[in-house]
C-alpha cells in the first residue's frame, strides 16, 4: 500500500488555510472554515473506510489465493486416483484431465 495518498496534500493545504482563516473569520458566500474543516473531517473518514475495505479485500484475496491452492492439490491427487484405478493411458484419466504418458519411439 503506498504511504502517500494524492489526497494528503489538499487535507495540510486545508488545515493551513483553516488556521489562518480562523484568526480573522470572514466567509466568502457560503465558504466558512467550519464547511472546510467538514469536508476535510468528511475525506479523512472515507480514507479511513477506504482502508479498512482494503485490508478486507487483501484478505479475500489471500482466502481465495489459499482456497485455490488446496483446490488444486486436491484436484491433483484425485486425478492421481483416477490414474492409479484406470491407468494413466485412459480415456477417464484424460477425462479427469490428465495427460496420457508419451509414445515412445522405437
Amino acid at each position: 500500500m503506498p504511504t502517500r495518498k494524492p489526497h494528503y496534500p489538499v487535507l495540510l493545504d486545508a488545515e493551513k488555510v483553516i488556521r489562518v482563516w480562523q484568526v480573522d473569520s470572514h466567509p466568502i458566500g457560503d465558504l466558512t472554515p467550519a464547511v472546510i474543516q467538514q469536508k476535510a473531517d468528511d475525506l479523512r473518514a472515507l480514507d479511513t473506510e477506504v482502508d479498512q475495505l482494503r485490508a478486507a479485500l487483501a484478505n479475500k484475496l489471500d482466502q481465495l489465493a489459499e482456497g485455490t491452492k488446496e483446490l488444486k492439490a486436491m484436484v491433483a491427487r484425485g486425478r492421481g486416483n483416477v490414474g492409479a484405478i484406470y491407468g494413466r493411458d485412459s480415456r477417464q484419466y484424460e477425462e479427469a484431465g490428465g495427460k496420457p504418458p508419451r509414445r515412445r519411439r522405437k
